[in-house]
């Protein structure tokens, strides 16, 4: 059985510091069949079924000795933890607790088989039967000289009799074998005599744990965990509700805590609950649950758990109720401007108002202790801060636990916006010739620290090109120069710095082609007029630089008459090849007018629209 201490009172945990994290450990046991801490000495001593040593562990997990005790069973400690009390079947067998060494063993009737212990100041009761299911109780009268054993302390046989030491009684609960209740009866002890006890019907069988003034009774499958006081049995109270169909696998008590363990497979679930009944923390095991203690300071909660190997899992701080900080930022924040960060400190019970908070900024400038903000109603808390250079801070916030909550910290990051800096980037023209050079030109107005500017330039279809990288001249002008091939995007880009965000400014410039266009099958010229017979068809020649083989030209022609020229004509669209194309005006040719043509290319994403100059000629007979 299970040996702990217990009193069961509203009672404030010590305040404790910053716990290590939660471990588990293996066990040298193919079975773990009882556990017993002794917070005094600081170990925590483990028995299994086919084992011939009590282990023995320090109360970080790490290995501390073993006790050769063969056919050691249960455990049950002293109420100064002075002396270790182990079964071992036909005998009891005692361990001094500092020295870890065994001290007495007193032989019981043979084929006794006993079973739980649970042991007073100067007695150490017992079960025993060697039938699973019936058992009596005995008792080793240790005043005696020698110490001696009594059987048959209750005058018959129970069904599934177990107990558990609390103060100066004797718990004791026997299962009604035709309907699954139980009968607890509390039994004042004085030395190895059972007084007259007050007696209790259970709805359900199912372990029980307790000391100073209560016990608690596990309630069996109903999730609930019913306390009542050792003096007349009476109701102190429920833990847990009674509404859940979860097999109770284990009870455990120290200081005003009761914690209760459940197992729902794969997983053991366990509950740690404050005195008064309020839930303070949830556990996940993973395994079969099977025992669980406490330390006397509450500082660790031991859990055993079945698997591959058996382990243990050491949960700290168990009965401080965990904490967690939650955060609104402000929807925008500028430098110069203050902007507020609100949060919360939550946990399953509420945080008291005036809870104190550090606050801690960090930037990449500083890190800065800010003043302590103190909790609202319900745990909430803000922030009001203002700040001059911009970028990313972050703001932590953290609370030191106190004896009923434990540490927590979390950080928020705010990104506060700076100032928008005054930049433009001008070119000496929109439209260049192809391969003319580009004059580009940005300007910077007022900045806090960096005066440099970055002028690139990207073609359409190549990567960008970095033009130059420079401070700006006194006036802010930086300037580059940039050799034009095709449609290009000029950009100012200000990096920023502490005070200024960065900037990107643009523009787009463009290029025209070289058309240039000939007519030949003429047989004179005059003037600036190419002169054909009429029965001669004029040929243009049409060339473009650069080579756009892609790209449609249309050819117009146009006749001069009643003071105007009129369209005559416009080709559809004539690809050209290699940066060439010719076409034949042909059709009827009138004498005595003047004509015109002149060739247009369509454009592109490279290049705009541009037209040649005009080629005029006339028609002879």
């Amino acid at each position: 059985m299970l040996s702990l201490t217990f009193a069961l009172v509203v009672a404030a945990a010590p305040v404790a510091a910053a716990y290590p994290a939660d471990a588990t450990v293996a066990l040298p046991l193919s079975t773990v069949v009882d556990m017993a801490v002794d917070s005094v000495h600081g170990h925590v001593f483990f028995t299994g079924g086919d084992a011939t040593t009590v282990v023995v562990r320090n109360l970080d997990g790490s290995p501390a000795t073993t006790i050769d005790v063969a056919g050691a069973r249960t455990l049950a400690l002293a109420p100064d933890s002075s002396t270790l009390y182990v079964s071992v079947r036909t005998a009891i067998v005692a361990i001094d607790t500092t020295t870890l060494t065994e001290t007495a063993r007193w032989a019981a009737a043979d084929s006794t088989c006993v079973g739980d212990i649970a042991a007073f100041s100067t007695s150490v009761w017992f079960v025993y039967g060697c039938d699973s299911e019936t058992a009596l109780l005995g008792v080793l009268d240790l005043a005696a000289d020698p110490p001696a054993f009594g059987y048959d302390q209750l005058g018959q046989v129970y069904y599934r009799l177990q107990f558990a030491a609390v103060a100066d009684h004797l718990l004791v609960e026997d299962m009604i074998e035709c309907c699954g209740g139980a009968t607890l009866r509390s039994f004042p002890v004085t030395g190895a005599t059972l007084g007259t006890p007050a007696t209790r019907t259970l709805t359900e069988h199912g372990p029980m744990v307790g000391d100073g003034s209560d016990v608690v009774v596990t309630g069996g499958i109903r999730g609930c965990f019913p306390r009542y006081r050792i003096g007349d049995l009476s109701s102190d109270g429920v833990f847990g509700t009674c509404t859940m169909s979860i097999e109770t696998r284990s009870v455990a008590a120290s200081g005003g805590f009761v914690a209760t363990g459940t197992y729902e497979s794969p997983s053991s679930l366990v509950k740690v609950y404050r005195g008064d009944g309020v839930l303070f923390h949830t556990y996940t095991v993973a395994g079969e649950l099977r025992l669980t203690g406490f330390t006397s300071d509450l500082s660790r909660f031991y859990v055993v758990a079945e698997g591959r190997p058996n382990y243990l899992r050491i949960l700290y701080g168990p009965t401080r109720n965990p904490t967690a900080l939650s955060f609104t930022k402000p929807s925008s924040a500028h430098i110069t401007a203050a902007f507020t960060v609100k949060g919360v400190l939550s946990s399953t019970i509420t945080v008291p108002a005036g809870t104190v908070l550090h606050v801690t900024r960090k930037s990449p400038y500083d890190t800065v202790r800010l003043p302590d903000v103190t909790s609202g109603s319900g745990g909430t808390f803000a922030i009001t801060n203002k700040v001059w250079r911009r970028g990313a801070y972050t703001y932590t916030f953290s609370f030191d636990g106190d004896a009923t909550f434990r540490p927590t910290a979390k950080a928020v990051g705010v990104y506060v916006v700076g100032l928008v800096p005054t930049l433009d980037i001008r070119t000496n023209a929109t439209t260049y010739a192809y391969h003319a050079t580009a004059t580009v030109t940005g300007h910077l107005g007022k900045t806090h620290t960096v005066r440099t500017l970055r002028l690139s330039g990207w073609r359409y279809a190549f990567a960008p090109v970095e033009l130059r990288t420079a401070p700006v001249n006194g006036s802010g002008y930086l300037s580059a120069t940039f050799q034009m091939e095709s449609r290009t995007t000029f950009s100012a880009y200000f990096p920023g710095d502490d005070v200024y965000e960065p900037r990107t400014v643009s523009r787009t410039t463009y290029v025209r082609v070289a058309v240039a266009q000939a007519l030949s099958g003429y047989y004179t010229t005059s003037g600036s007029y190419r002169v054909f017979h009429a029965s001669k068809n004029p040929v243009v020649t049409i060339t473009v630089t650069p080579d756009v083989s892609v790209t449609c030209m249309y050819v117009t022609t146009e006749r001069y008459y009643s003071s105007a020229w009129h369209v005559v004509a416009t080709t559809g669209c004539t690809a050209l090849s290699r940066g060439y194309a010719s076409v034949t005006l042909g059709g009827s040719h009138p004498t005595g007018y003047p004509f015109r043509v002149r060739s247009t290319f369509a454009g592109s994403p490279y290049y705009v629209q541009t037209v040649s100059a005009w080629a005029y000629y006339r028609f002879t007979t």
